[in-house]
């Protein structure tokens, strides 16, 4: 999944850190948006 976590965009990365959200998967939603953050500094 990591290898394929780097070819989405940034609305499907959003979309996927939600969905672990909603799915009580909140280690994987904080990967996921720190993942983000750190792509738009």
């Amino acid at each position: 999944m990591e290898a394929k976590r780097k070819s989405l965009s940034m609305q499907e990365l959003i979309d996927l850190g939600f969905a672990y959200l909603f799915s009580e998967n909140f280690q994987k939603a904080e990967e996921v948006f720190r993942e983000l953050v750190a792509t738009r500094s």
